[in-house]
């Protein structure tokens, strides 16, 4: 991609042929002039996101709220084009700003200024018991913190990045090319918050699992925040860190909703689904 004030890329406001079919090659692109001129009062920066393909930037969490509100997002889906973008830096005085990163601030409207003073109290009151039980059960060597989203719409959670470091696209594209030498892609991840929707039921229904007394989660919530994490680094768009596992949860997840009860190896398998299981299918 060439950045220039003819050249874009592909956005969210680009016209697409068929929605079963929108491969980046056959997306319109948009000029960054163009994108420049439509840019809402007040927007703090020029949006993009990182992915394969349209579609995969078009149905990431990240871009939910925003596009629900109107900001257009440039979606980059060629290997160089983010590290392109980041030397950059800016264009007509605007800076880039990946809407996957922590930090992400929309625009100063009173609307939004409003959003993130309402998620700022979520998490220092009634949500703080279980952000801390989340942190505590996912442990620092997988998310930094969790925090409440002012991104999210639909998703329950997502993880973001760190400013600094590779964002999930950058860190997949390098590990492919490090030829198995992990030191470097260990040094440059960037880290990870756990964003999660407090709006959404499933947020809702793992805050019921939290003992506040020791901000920690029941048998069932351990369980249900462990499979919300794996679900959020593919839709975040990293690897997960063990297929096996991932497997074996949504395994018993699907035994549970047919009444079979859990089939994964920790659980021992078999069994009728009694009233616990079933309380556990609907948090999760």
């Amino acid at each position: 991609m060439r950045f220039s004030s003819s050249l874009g890329g592909a956005s969210a406001k680009s016209p697409s042929k068929d929605d079963d079919d929108e491969d980046a090659n056959d997306v319109p692109l948009v000029s960054l002039d163009d994108y420049v001129s439509r840019m809402k009062p007040g927007q703090k920066g020029i949006f993009y996101i990182a992915a394969d393909s349209f579609a995969a930037a078009a149905g990431a969490p990240f871009v939910e709220r925003l596009v629900q509100k109107g900001f257009e997002v440039l979606y980059l889906t060629e290997p160089i084009d983010e590290p392109a973008l980041n030397a950059v830096g800016t264009f007509s005085g605007h800076s880039f700003v990946d809407v996957t990163r922590e930090g992400l601030e929309l625009g100063d409207s009173e609307e939004e200024k409003l959003e993130k003073e309402e998620a700022e109290k979520a998490e220092k009151g009634e949500l703080k018991p279980l952000l801390e039980a989340i942190a505590r059960a996912l442990g620092p060597d997988r998310v930094e913190k969790a925090s409440v989203s002012t991104r999210l719409a639909n998703s329950p959670c997502a993880l973001v990045t760190s400013k600094f470091g590779w964002s999930a696209y950058q860190e997949r594209v390098m590990r492919a090319q490090t030829l198995g030498d992990n030191r470097a892609a260990e040094y440059m991840k960037g880290k990870k918050t756990f964003e999660v929707n407090p709006k959404h039921p499933v947020i809702l229904g793992l805050a019921k699992r939290v003992d506040a007394s020791k901000n920690e989660f029941d048998a069932d919530g351990k369980k249900a925040v462990e499979l919300l994490y794996d679900a959020a680094l593919v839709t975040s768009g990293f690897t997960v860190e063990s297929p096996r596992e991932f497997a074996s949860r949504i395994f018993d997840m699907i035994g549970l909703a047919v009444g079979e009860g859990g089939g994964g190896s920790k659980r021992g398998g078999g069994g009728g689904g009694g009233e616990k299981e079933e309380k556990e299918v609907e948090v999760v």
